[in-house]
């Protein structure tokens, strides 16, 4: 995806010193070879959905693509890093977005060196605020007409790998490269079920409940079940592919029936954030995981437990659909004013799945798994009380197999194209 500058070329600048030339930041060099659209931000999020749109962009186009570099702004603060990074990487680019918080004054050098750089090589420049607040001095600073920049702006903050997609489509045509048109809704509801083969999908069409269990198998009486119907009987038609929502697609075939009685549905909770940063793969090894031991795996996601809404909505559907256990990957309390979570009715066990928030290196090195944040959203403040705790988890390798549950942490979206 583009070859090296010339080291001559370079900025000749040695980063191996512990300290910056200012008190807080330190030079950094990226490293990352040019490319034609690049994307910065200080969000993860932000970055993690972008590369979920570029693999869509790779999977479904039928066409050359663009190149694409990410970065996060948080290695470009030192004012050698922007520098460094014009040089080798931005300068041979078509087009830059950028999503920043805090506006101009919070990245003053980089901007105004991407203004220079785009105003003498007639880059297309986007830069768009990241924290919901018009900012008119942003559109003074690009160079993209202020009907793009919304347009722009709508995408990045809906999220998702297709609203993704979409951007860096636009962004693609704003530079003049040719992009063909997005396919798929760009929207992702606020609160939802998923599958990880198919994406978001509607609510199950009738209650399935679980087999009742012999002497010693549990405290709760159960209900039957038919043993003959599939492992996805309680999910719904499919609604789009992966992670990208949307109508029924009619062209994806679907799974063979398992070849054993089901042992129940069970229910993981996840954040909607996890969706629209393209981040769902610990949420992807579980519920493979599960239905690969015979259970009916499926995920539902929300802001929150707490938005407004949702515990009416998810409590409605455990009554609904009676699942034998809940796996929940929210953090924080659950408990409303009343003292009331919207897993109370459910006539289970509910495991607190911690995931870490931890960097790769971090992970490696530590013992503990998990940080004293982590410890304090995930043990100390649990979703719900009382709950089974699991060993902590983090963002799996793509090539991991979900055999446990203290998974090694994925690599930043960056990784990706350095």
């Amino acid at each position: 995806m583009g070859g090296h500058l010339p080291q001559e070329d370079l900025m000749h600048v040695v980063f191996r010193e512990s300290h910056g030339l200012e008190e807080t930041e330190t030079p950094f060099d990226l490293g990352q070879d040019p490319a034609d659209l690049i994307v910065l931000s200080f969000s993860d999020s932000d970055l993690g959905a972008f590369t979920a749109g570029y693999e869509r962009m790779r999977r479904v186009g039928n066409s050359a693509h663009p190149t694409v570099r990410l970065a996060n702004i948080i290695a470009l603060k030192h004012p050698i890093s922007v520098d460094t990074y014009a040089e080798r990487t931005l300068s041979a680019a078509k087009a830059i977005l950028v999503r920043l918080i805090g506006g101009e004054a919070y990245w003053p050098y980089g901007l105004a060196t991407l203004q220079d750089l785009a105003r003498r090589n007639g880059t297309a420049l986007a830069i768009l605020p990241a924290d919901g607040r018009p900012d008119p001095r942003l559109d003074e600073l690009s160079t993209l007409p202020v009907s793009t920049l919304r347009r722009l702006q709508a995408l990045c903050d809906e999220g998702g790998a297709v609203a993704a997609h979409a951007a860096l489509a636009q962004l693609a045509l704003a530079a003049g490269i040719y992009a063909a048109p997005v396919l798929g809704e760009k929207t992702v509801p606020q609160k939802g079920f998923y599958d990880p083969d198919r994406g978001v999908i509607p609510v199950p069409d009738a209650p399935h409940t679980h087999p009742v269990p012999t002497e010693g198998e549990g405290s709760r009486p159960r209900q039957s079940v038919d043993a003959t119907a599939p492992a996805s009987a309680s999910l719904p038609p499919t609604w789009g592919r992966a992670g990208e929502g949307g109508h029924p697609a009619s062209d994806i075939v679907p799974t063979a029936p398992p070849q054993t009685p089901s042992k129940g549905p069970v229910l993981v909770t996840f954040y909607r954030s996890y969706l629209t940063s393209g981040d769902t793969s610990p949420v992807d090894a579980l519920i493979h995981a599960l239905r690969a031991a015979g259970f009916q795996a499926y995920g539902a996601f929300a802001p929150s437990l707490k938005a407004s809404g949702v515990a009416d909505w998810l409590s409605a559907h455990l009554a609904a659909v009676p699942p034998v256990a809940i796996l929940n990957a929210t953090a924080f309390s659950a408990k409303s004013d009343t003292g009331a979570t919207p897993f109370d009715t459910a006539q289970c066990p509910v495991f607190q799945v911690a995931l870490s928030t931890a960097r790769r290196r971090d992970w490696a090195a530590s013992d503990r798994g998990l940080s004293p944040a982590d410890l304090a959203m995930h043990v100390v403040l649990p979703p719900a009380s009382p709950t089974v705790p699991m060993p902590p988890a983090s963002r799996p390798l793509s090539t991991a197999s979900p055999t446990g549950t203290a998974l090694p942490p994925r690599p930043l979206p960056t990784d990706n194209w350095r």
